[in-house]
């Protein structure tokens, strides 16, 4: 293979330096790319570690490969950061995941607002999305994407370091103002279409979260959670 590609297994054996692809994973290595024995491949836990492996043997149902070297934390940012966002319609919900996987999210909270435009997810479809932006960028972390909570009880039992609600009070603070490099954690609250209500920011706010303006334009919330994540990354 002329580059870099970059696959998940769940089957580690480190006693023998030994790991398995199977399932799809095998299939896009074997059938689709054409994989050949000796290749050597990137292989990731999901869970921070990313193998570079040779490829030893190949058949139907699985691909064995040996390792060769490990790395913790490969591809990753040094900032946990979360994103809680009020739900939008499916289509820009997964171009939102996607995006904010390749841009180092950690966990990912639908959350059930006022102007919510949807009240279901797809979790499945949500977690292969996840996984394939994962692959695509070369992370060695695959982020958690919860279930749809309500709003007000997220906002009382979120704890993080900083945590940030965007809103379009121009008199708020600049999120480069807000973060200054140092911050290990970091949470980010963007509304769906509509934003948030009153109520909704007043408790936010009474909850430890800062007030940002983020732009002097009306970003949707997929545009704002992006903007976002890349002015702290």
């Amino acid at each position: 293979m002329s580059h870099k590609e970059y696959f998940y297994s769940n089957n580690i054996q480190l006693e023998s330096s030994k790991l398995i692809i199977s399932g799809q994973e095998n299939v896009h290595f074997s059938r689709v790319l054409r994989g050949k024995v000796d290749d050597i491949i990137f292989v990731t836990d999901g869970n921070g570690f990313m193998f570079v492996c040779k490829v030893d043997i190949i058949n139907k149902d699985e691909t064995s490969c040996n390792i060769l070297e490990s790395f913790k934390n490969y591809g990753e940012s040094k900032i946990n950061i979360s994103i809680a966002v009020g739900m939008i319609k499916q289509k820009r919900w997964e171009w939102l995941i996607e995006k904010s996987t390749e841009l180092g999210v950690k966990n990912i909270y639908p959350l059930d607002t006022k102007f919510s435009e949807n009240k279901f997810m797809k979790h499945k479809r949500d977690e292969k999305i996840i996984l394939s932006a994962v692959k695509q960028c070369g992370r060695s972390v695959i982020p958690k994407i919860f279930p749809i909570i309500k709003y007000d009880e997220f906002i009382s039992n979120h704890k993080s370091e900083k945590k940030f609600i965007f809103t379009q009070n121009e008199n708020n603070l600049r999120l480069n103002e807000s973060v200054n490099g140092s911050e290990k954690d970091i949470t980010i609250l963007v509304g769906a279409e509509g934003g948030f209500s009153k109520d909704e920011i007043k408790l936010a706010i009474e909850n430890g979260f800062l007030s940002i303006h983020l732009t002097n334009r009306r970003l949707r919330t997929e545009s704002a959670c992006i903007t976002g994540l890349a002015k702290i990354i």
